[in-house]
């Protein structure tokens, strides 16, 4: 950040340390804050040399660090998330808008959900669901299991991706059987019980090598070529 963009009260990350004592780690204020699960800190006054006073707590917190401007961020605050996110993921680890998971319906079945920006239970297939499904979910949160985020692919895996895509087939997904199959597909697949299906009767797939995408398993697919391509490749499309 540059002085001129610094006020006082206002929230800043920092992402580093030059005054005085160097690193991030010297900063006492920034210790506290992390350790109390905060993640900013507040500007406490301007620093004619261009360092800036900083408190964990609030304004009118004498202690603080001092800061140069270039060593600090702002703070974006995160959007609220619907009640429904903090009552199935918990106050400290809400669930996010959009972030699929599972929830073991029985011993035998799964539902693969997500939550809308309206704070509607969905499952992944855009459905929605009866009354009673909605409140055995919100009694049962111990049934939800949370899934991976999406994987990272090395180069020659974007490679091998590319080329399926320009085929026509640009979703993959490994199934949970013995095989550990994966395939490609023209249309994001369902998943069901231990492997994927096709979402209607035009859709198409390719057995594709097992072990290709090692690190694209059960629980993180499917996953979209279209989320891995570089922008210059959407450009030129």
């Amino acid at each position: 950040m540059k002085k001129e963009d610094l006020k006082v009260g206002m929230k800043v990350v920092p992402k580093d340390k030059t005054v005085n004592v160097k690193g991030l780690e010297s900063a006492g204020c920034w210790r506290d804050a992390t350790r109390k699960g905060q993640n900013y800190l507040f500007i406490t006054k301007l620093n004619q040399c261009g360092a800036e006073a900083i408190c964990s707590n609030c304004c009118n917190d004498a202690g603080g660090n001092l800061f140069n401007a270039s060593d600090l961020e702002p703070y974006t605050e995160s959007p609220a998330l619907p009640r429904i996110c903090y009552v199935l993921g918990g106050e400290d680890t809400p669930l996010e808008v959009g972030e699929d998971f599972e929830y073991k319906h029985d011993s035998c079945n799964s539902m693969f959900l997500f939550i809308n920006n309206d704070g509607e239970i969905m499952e992944r297939v855009g459905y929605y669901f009866a009354v009673q499904i909605v409140f055995e979910i919100i009694n049962h949160p111990e049934k939800i299991i949370r899934l991976p985020k999406k994987p990272e692919f090395s180069d020659v895996d974007k490679g091998l991706m590319r080329a399926y895509a320009k085929a026509g087939y640009s979703w993959f997904a490994r199934d949970d059987n013995e095989d550990k199959s994966l395939f490609a597909y023209s249309d994001k697949p369902e998943k069901g019980h231990r492997s994927f299906g096709m979402p209607k009767s035009s859709s198409r797939l390719y057995e594709a090598p097992c072990d290709m995408l090692p690190t694209l398993t059960w629980e993180n697919s499917p996953v979209c070529w279209d989320d891995y391509k570089e922008e210059k490749e959407n450009d030129a499309e």
